[in-house]
């Protein structure tokens, strides 16, 4: 069994155990891109995306289908989907930095 072989099985083990981790079923939809696996590839995504509609690698993977499938506006929309939530995400992680305080301001300074 190749690594691929082992990642997938390991992916799907993981979902027999716990049916609602989207990364995994992210993670299963890009092994299915890479095997030229279209369909199934954009099934996994959408499961992915059920589960966790904000999944930045969710709309990305599905937006490679759709866009391998020749659904060329649906995979655009799917881009920008994917562009926005990563935005808005390093828009968050930027407030947050800017909010953070050193709780003991010896802790920062350099030795």
């Amino acid at each position: 069994m190749g690594r691929e072989e082992e990642a997938e099985k390991a992916f799907h083990d993981a979902l027999k155990q716990e049916p609602r981790l989207p990364a995994s079923l992210i993670e299963l939809a890009k092994i299915d891109l890479r095997r030229g696996e279209t369909g199934k590839a954009l099934k996994a995504a959408d499961r992915a995306l059920k589960l966790a509609p904000e999944a930045q690698g969710g709309h990305l993977v599905r937006g490679q289908a759709l866009q391998r499938a020749g659904r060329k506006e649906e995979a655009k929309a799917e881009f920008e989907a994917a562009r926005k939530l990563l935005a808005e995400g390093v828009q968050r992680d930027r407030t947050l930095t800017n909010h953070e305080t050193v709780p003991d301001p010896d802790l920062a300074r350099q030795p």
